[in-house]
């Protein structure tokens, strides 16, 4: 009764952790990175920065300097001098922002360059400190990336109130999507069981013998044989290229000795 009770406890915390979202039939799950603190630079002023959390606000508060006022926040904007830094806004608070689909921003980085990132989440504020325009909004995009890199903040003209942040990180993925390492291997590995299912066909038909063991069957034997000499050759090759080359210091060279010696006057 106590293990049920547990596994049951166990499945709705986990799916209840308030950070899984549903975007057009995309699971992401940011779970992963919930509460961490990450900071996106400015594209427009080096000593600007953005620190930012996702699904929650920030634990460390904002000093605003303008307000005189210690207050949480989702996203900051942050100045930087020699030996202090201070907060100036709290540009979104989380809770009732908009999640959608990636934004177009995240398209281009902040020279306008193709940045290849056509998948992820997109959380949408517009709840900030008040600006000359109207309300602080930002644009936080958590692009899908095979791995955490560095993300970057960008201010278009004519919107100054608008700040954009592009965060590229594996959980921007959608749920059980694959990566392009993975689709490689599974075409590789699909290539190579039509390619053999296809001459032991081939080859069946031809010598009226489906026997796998037969030599006739054996899809390019020759070939396949021959791979272990290659292997043991580009070894070879490898060895007396580092003696002779690139290993003038190499600890298992002989002070002049022949590199031919070291391989028991084996020769290619």
């Amino acid at each position: 009764m106590s293990l049920s009770l547990l596994l049951i406890f166990s499945i709705t915390s986990n799916g209840d952790d308030g950070c899984s979202f549903d975007v057009d039939g995309n699971k992401y799950d940011l779970s992963s990175i919930k509460g961490q603190t990450f900071t996106a630079s400015s594209s427009q002023t080096k000593t600007r920065i953005f620190p930012f959390t996702v699904c929650q606000n920030q634990t460390e508060v904002c000093n605003d300097i303008f307000r005189d006022e210690k207050r949480l926040g989702a996203v900051y904007q942050e100045e930087q001098s020699t030996d202090a830094t201070a907060c100036w806004f709290v540009l979104a608070k989380w809770g009732g922002q908009e999640v959608r689909s990636l934004d177009s921003s995240a398209h281009t980085d902040a020279s306008g360059k193709p940045t290849g990132y056509t998948a992820g989440v997109t959380f949408y504020f517009n709840n900030g400190d008040a600006c000359d325009e109207g309300i602080r909004q930002v644009t936080l995009n958590i692009a899908c990336s095979s791995k955490s890199e560095k993300s970057y903040a960008i201010h278009k003209q004519g919107e100054p109130c608008n700040t954009y942040i592009t965060f590229p990180h594996p959980s921007g993925c959608p749920a059980g999507a694959l990566s392009n390492g993975t689709i490689f291997l599974i075409i590789l590995i699909c290539s190579i069981i039509v390619y053999m299912a296809g001459l032991f066909i081939y080859r069946g038909v031809k010598t009226s013998s489906w026997n796998p063991l037969t030599v006739d069957n054996c899809v390019h034997r020759e070939f396949w044989s021959k791979i272990p000499f290659y292997f043991i050759t580009g070894v070879k090759l490898s060895y007396y290229f580092c003696l002779t080359h690139a290993c003038s210091k190499c600890p298992c060279k002989k002070e002049n000795g022949n590199p031919d010696d070291l391989m028991d006057g084996e020769k290619l």
